[in-house]
Order: C-alpha cells, then sequence, then structure tokens
C-alpha cells in the first residue's frame, strides 16, 4: 500500500511492534503508545489523545479483522517537528465503509467508544487504505509543536532499545531501562488512580464535543449570514472602486489628451533634429504612461469581475495582420524578422472577442520583440479538432529572445513582478501586461501556456475554441501554367510560403542566397520571382538589375516582386519606379497578397492605372465635398479644445469648426444652424453631453434627426461607451485622442458615400 502524503518528508525510527489478539493486548497497546508520547515530550492531553486512539484502533482490528499489528515509530519532519507515528495492520477483509470514515459519519457497529471516527480527531494527521480481501492499513500521527526541543541521536537510541526490550519482557518497566542508558530520559508510570482521572477526562471532552457541535452549528449560521453581508459590501466595495478608476482614468486621460495630441502635432512641425528627438521622447514617455493607466484599469475590472468577452464574427487573417501591422516597425527597427504563420485551411471567419484576442497577441509579440535583440519573432495560427462548426485556434509567439529560467516562471504570471528585479531595471513596465493576457485567455477557456530554454527563446501558447462560419481558399485550386521563384535567407518564411503553395497548386522553386537565384533564372523559365529585398550579399535592387540588365530578363517575360521590412519602406517605395518594380510587399506579405499575385490579381499594369484614375476622381470629389463641411466641436477645457481643432484641421484643412463650451451652447447651435457633425464631450458643466444629446435628439427637426453625434470622453471603461450610445451618440472616441481613429471618425461619418 502507498505511503500517506503527510509522511513524504519524514523520516521513520521504528520503536517497536506488538500483535493484537486479546483485550489484554489492547490495553498494553494504549499505556505503550501513552508512555512513548510522554517520552517525546508530548503534554498530558496529547499523551491521553495518542492512547485512546491506539485503543479504539485497536479494538478496531479485533472487531474487523480479528487481530493484526501495531508498529510504533518515532518520526522527525523537515521542519524539524518531531512526533509520533502508528500503523495499524491487518489481513481482514477490507472496510467496506471508507467513504463514511474518512467525512467522520461512520460508527461502530457495536458502539466501542469513539471509534474510528474519533480516532481520526484525536490525531493531526489519519489516512486508511484498505482494499477487498487484502486487509487494512491504518496511519495516524500527532506532532510536537514546532518550537519543541528536537529528539536527538542519542535519545532516540535509548528510546529504541528500552521499548524493545518493555515489549520483549511484556511489562511496564520501560522507565527503569531508558534510566539505565540514559539519565535524562524518565517516564512517569501513571497508577490506576491517574487512568481513571484520564478516562474521565476523556468522558468530559466528549461532552464537550457535543456541546461544541452544537455551538458549532449555531456558529455556520452566524457565519452564513456574515458571508452574505460581507458579499453585499465586497459589491459595494467593487462599486465604489469601478467609480473611482472611472473617475481617475478620466482625471488623467484629460492631461494625457493634451500632452499626446500637441505632441503629435508638433512631430508634423518643422523641427530641426534635436526638437524632433525630443519630442519624440515625450512621446513615448506619454504613450508608455498611457500603457501603465490601460494595464491597472484592465487589470482592476477583471479582478472586479467587470470585463466580459464580446463575442462576434471575426476575419482571422485581418485580425493577425492588423496585430502585426502594430508590430512591424518596432520588430524591424531591431533588427528582427517578424514571421506570420497560419494554415492554409484556415477558417476566414470565427466567434470570438476581436479586442481582448488582439489584445493578448499585441502583449505577446511587444514583450517578444522587448527581450529579443537578434533572430526573429513568430507569430503562428493552427487549426484543429473541428466538431461540426466548432475547431480549436492554436495561437503562438515564438521568440529568439533571453528566455525565461524554470525560477523566474513561478513569478511570471504574479501581478505587479517580472521575471527579476533587473529585467525591471534594464526593460520596464508594470508587469502586469502579462498577468492580464493570462487572465483573458482564462476567460477564452486557456491560461497562457510557457515552453522556454535560457538563452535560446520563449514560446507563449495558448488556444481557443471558437465556431467558425466559413472556410479559406477552395483546396480544389489550381493555379495553371504558374512558375515561381522565391529568394529568402529566412527558411521559416520560405517554409510557409511553400505551405500555401503546396496547397494552391503552384510549381516553385525556393532559394536562400541570390547567386543561386540568378543561376536558376539564367537557366530556367519563371513567370514571378519574388524575392526578399535584403539580402546578405545585395539588395533586391541591385538583384534587379541584374536580372533585367544582365541577364536580359524583361518585364514582360519575368514579374518581379520585392517583399520588404518596415524600416526599408521609405527607400523601396521611393527607389522602386526607378527599377520598374510595381509588385512590392512589406514583410510579413499577407496571406491575401501572395494569393492575388500568383493569381495575376495584382502587379497588371492595366489595373492599376485604372485604380490610381479611380482614385484621382474620388479624391477630388471629397476635396470639393469638404468646403461644404461644417463641424461643431463641444468641449469645455479649453487647451483640449484648442488640441481637437488643430488634429481635425491637420486632416480636413478647409473644414468649418463651430465652438460650444458646454452641452446648452452646442444644443442652441444645433437649432440655429446645419451641422454635418459633432464632438461632444462628454463631462461639459451647465448640461453634459449625454443630456444635451438627448435633448438634441428629441427636438422636433428633420435636418438634425440623423446628424451624427460622437462622444469625446476620457472614461475608458465599456460602461462609458454604453451609457454614451445610449444617450443618443453614433459613435466613441476615447482620450487622448488617437488621430487615425479621429480620421476614421470622420472618414466613417462625414463621407458615408466613399465607404
Amino acid at each position: 500500500m502507498m505511503m500517506p502524503p503527510f509522511l513524504l518528508s519524514t523520516t521513520l525510527h521504528k520503536v517497536g511492534t506488538i500483535p493484537i489478539q486479546f483485550e489484554s493486548d489492547v490495553v498494553r497497546a494504549r499505556n505503550l503508545g501513552s508512555i512513548l508520547a510522554q517520552e517525546i515530550k508530548f503534554d498530558k492531553t496529547s499523551c491521553i489523545r495518542i492512547g485512546t486512539a491506539v485503543s479504539e484502533l485497536s479494538r478496531n482490528m479485533m472487531e474487523h479483522a480479528n487481530g493484526g499489528n501495531i508498529i510504533f515509530f518515532i518520526a522527525k519532519r523537515s521542519d524539524n517537528s518531531d512526533g509520533v507515528v502508528i500503523e495499524f495492520k491487518d489481513q481482514g477483509h477490507g472496510i467496506q465503509q471508507l467513504d463514511e470514515i474518512r467525512n467522520g459519519s461512520f460508527v461502530s457497529k457495536n458502539g466501542m467508544g469513539v471509534g474510528l471516527s474519533g480516532s481520526q480527531r484525536l490525531m493531526d494527521d489519519f489516512d486508511i487504505q484498505t482494499a477487498t480481501g487484502k486487509g487494512t492499513k491504518i496511519t495516524i500521527a500527532k506532532w510536537l509543536p514546532v518550537f519543541s526541543e528536537s529528539i536527538n541521536i542519542e535519545m532516540l537510541h535509548s528510546i529504541q532499545v528500552a521499548f524493545g526490550k518493555t515489549i520483549e519482557r511484556g511489562d511496564s518497566s520501560m522507565v527503569e531501562t531508558i534510566h539505565a542508558q540514559n539519565n535524562e530520559l524518565v517516564f512517569l508510570l501513571k497508577n490506576l488512580q491517574e487512568r481513571n482521572e484520564e478516562i474521565e477526562i476523556i468522558n468530559n471532552e466528549l461532552e464537550e464535543t457535543n456541546k461544541g457541535v452544537l455551538a458549532l452549528n449555531r456558529e455556520l449560521e452566524d457565519k452564513a449570514l456574515a458571508i452574505d453581508k460581507a458579499k453585499q459590501q465586497a459589491e459595494q466595495a467593487n462599486r465604489a472602486k469601478s467609480e473611482f478608476l472611472a473617475h481617475m482614468s478620466h482625471e488623467i486621460r484629460t492631461p494625457m489628451n493634451s500632452i499626446l495630441g500637441f505632441t503629435e502635432l508638433l512631430l508634423k512641425s518643422q523641427l530641426n533634429k534635436t526638437q524632433k528627438q525630443f519630442t519624440e521622447n515625450v512621446s513615448h514617455a506619454g504613450k508608455a504612461l498611457l500603457d501603465i493607466i490601460n494595464d491597472i484599469l484592465d487589470f482592476s475590472k477583471i479582478e472586479a469581475g467587470r470585463l466580459d468577452l464580446e463575442i462576434v464574427e471575426t476575419d482571422i487573417y485581418d485580425l493577425l495582420e492588423k496585430t502585426i501591422e502594430i508590430v512591424r516597425y518596432l520588430a524591424a527597427s531591431k533588427g528582427l524578422e517578424l514571421l506570420l504563420t497560419t494554415q492554409p485551411n484556415l477558417p476566414r471567419t470565427i466567434l470570438v472577442d476581436p479586442v481582448r484576442l488582439k489584445q493578448i497577441l499585441i502583449n505577446l509579440l511587444s514583450n517578444a520583440i522587448k527581450f529579443t535583440n537578434k533572430g526573429e519573432i513568430e507569430m503562428k495560427l493552427e487549426f484543429n479538432n473541428v466538431v461540426g462548426n466548432k475547431g480549436t485556434f492554436q495561437f503562438s509567439v515564438r521568440d529568439t529572445g533571453i528566455g525565461i529560467t524554470q525560477e523566474q516562471k513561478q513569478r511570471l504570471f504574479k501581478a505587479f513582478t517580472q521575471a527579476d528585479v533587473s529585467t525591471t531595471r534594464k526593460f520596464g513596465g508594470t508587469g502586469l501586461g502579462l498577468v492580464i493576457s493570462n487572465l483573458l485567455a482564462e476567460k477564452m477557456g486557456c491560461p497562457l501556456k510557457l515552453d522556454s530554454v535560457w538563452g535560446k527563446g520563449s514560446t507563449f501558447h495558448f488556444s481557443v475554441d471558437a465556431e467558425f462560419k466559413s472556410q479559406s481558399v477552395d483546396n480544389k485550386f489550381v493555379v495553371v501554367n504558374k512558375n515561381v521563384l522565391v529568394l529568402d535567407n529566412n527558411v521559416h518564411n520560405l517554409k510557409n510560403i511553400s505551405t500555401h503553395f503546396d496547397y494552391w497548386g503552384v510549381n516553385y522553386t525556393l532559394c536562400e542566397s541570390s547567386f543561386d537565384a540568378l543561376l536558376k533564372l539564367k537557366s530556367n523559365k519563371y513567370d514571378l520571382f519574388l524575392s526578399n529585398f535584403n539580402m546578405s550579399d545585395m539588395d533586391g535592387f541591385e538583384i534587379t538589375s541584374l536580372i533585367r540588365n544582365k541577364l536580359d530578363i524583361c518585364s514582360s517575360k519575368l514579374i518581379i516582386a520585392l517583399m520588404y521590412n518596415a524600416t526599408d519602406e521609405d527607400h523601396v517605395n521611393k527607389e522602386s519606379n526607378q527599377y520598374g518594380i510595381k509588385c512590392k510587399f512589406m514583410k510579413p506579405i499577407k496571406t491575401d497578397d501572395l494569393f492575388e499575385l500568383i493569381t495575376d490579381k495584382i502587379c497588371n499594369e492595366e489595373q492599376i492605372s485604372d485604380s490610381i484614375f479611380e482614385e484621382e476622381i474620388i479624391n477630388n470629389e471629397i476635396e470639393s465635398d469638404i468646403s461644404r463641411k461644417v463641424i461643431l466641436i463641444a468641449e469645455d477645457v479649453e487647451m483640449n479644445m484648442l488640441l481637437a481643432k488643430a488634429m481635425i484641421r491637420s486632416i480636413l484643412p478647409d473644414v468649418e469648426i463651430v465652438e460650444a463650451n458646454n452641452g446648452l451652447e452646442a444644443v442652441e447651435i444645433v437649432k440655429q444652424r446645419h451641422i454635418d457633425l459633432v464632438l461632444m464631450d462628454v463631462q461639459m458643466p451647465e448640461m453634459d453631453g449625454m443630456e444635451a444629446t438627448r435633448t438634441i435628439r428629441a427636438l422636433d427637426m428633420e435636418i438634425i434627426k440623423d446628424t451624427p453625434i460622437i462622444a469625446l470622453t476620457a472614461g475608458a471603461l465599456d460602461e462609458e461607451k454604453e451609457k454614451a450610445i445610449n444617450s443618443g451618440m453614433n459613435d466613441f472616441l476615447t482620450k487622448p485622442i488617437d488621430s487615425i481613429l479621429l480620421k476614421g471618425i470622420l472618414d466613417k461619418h462625414l463621407f458615408k458615400c466613399f465607404e
């Protein structure tokens, strides 16, 4: 039978074994148990409890198995807390009522004292192992307080020898034997009157236990009421906490709005090199502070149980590619290769919370870039375990960074901590990012998992079980008469491209060196050459020049497409026309772009020129329409008003802007003149933005019925957005205002005809 769990870190020193066959053996065993407990310095009550437990369990063996053996041990634990361990072994039929014994409801059929259940209450640890037809082993333990004097080797040896001789003689002369071996050990043998007193104490204890049960029931009832009251108080505290966070968010974001907004406008102005560097530093610091504020708000919402997932249909390709776009410049600035690996048969549309899923992936990618100085970062999505219209989507982010030790893993998902103090000093951060990502992943069904080797990199991964609506490209599609040569010095990128080409039926050849690619182009005919721009021996322009001039392969015979890193964008765009390159893609190349490239849907000169012509027409129509648009800004803080006007002017220089200092003024202006769009601050004096919106919507004026009203608020909680929409607003902008989001709002609501 197995060792009980409470003995796993314990050293047992056997002091003796006695058989149990008769009632006299039960009495003898009880006395030996009490004497052994006395010798290792247990207090009087503990000695009585140990003796009583030995007596009851001995009778239990006689009752259920016609006897057995008792083995006495002195036990030493790793925390220096000593004690006594006693085993009761029999070869009976086994105990059938094991569950009742373990939960304390078992009563001996002969009504023998406190029985098994009572013995369990008398001891610190209690374990029963039984099997039908193979007998039963019961192990009990009583431990001295941790501050008690430890039993030394000499004392242990004396007890073992004396206990053995006492068992051999069958009498109670153990004290004399121990005195003869060690004067420091003294056993006080109890007389019959003392034993009677002990029995009285036990009886009193049992009576007190019965009284205690009644008192415990009353106490449990009181605790239930207290728990309910505490729950109500906790809910009230959470509400107060949320209100406080919303208020603090507004107070912090209001000045942050000005700092980040004016910094962004300043960066677009004429600055010398030093001024630009200082301004960029302010911008980076402000955004870092905003990230910290967002992390704390998210953590608080999750901790309070107020963060819910919003499951919607999501284009997973689009989500992954937009996630990559956010970090690609950061990765490129450190010279890191950024990879996006997906399966060709990946469903296009799945049901998830895109905002929170994207938040997890961005955090994992940002961390990977932060802790990686060279090599590559790969975001990967695999799809399997399909049952009907539901499957498992496995996300992972791999890096070749510093890695994480086993010790550091223990602290990784604890709030406000990082791997170690030096990590915080070197890389910064609150330590909340991974905690929040892990909590969000748990909410989606699977916590974050980590595989890491110190010095070689890490992989974070998690899975989401989600419904899907559609599959990707039909795997029966075959590209006809298409021969492609692919050049890249990153084997993982080549593998990803080749996986999709295999799925689509493309004939292709892979190369890892420019020289090898040129040799293949010289001796073989290809329709398309897809090349990495930054090769180790030459760049994409040099390769193109050799192909066109040295190999004499013109554009009508071979289309050249370049893949470049984000930091090379300006250079590639500026010089590509000189080399006649019309097909160029920022790495990692999007799956849709790759598919359209090999199916001739892009890089068609006629199509490109037509699209440019159409775009010019649309732009001319928009520009002529802008001069007729009127935007009302309702904002009570002068600095925020100035910023909002400047940001709008940077996007729409010719638009007319009307100002209102509070909600009342905004309502009056809307009554008096035509307004195309309202940017409405939520918190204003005299009449706030929501009340002003409700008032405007209630006006009996056809001209303002469909006027878009956009909330401007420093509140970042979902409740703020919900309140704004419910008041009649059409959309929501959080302060600090992001110029890209602002442009999207203006495009969406001012120029609907061009969507």
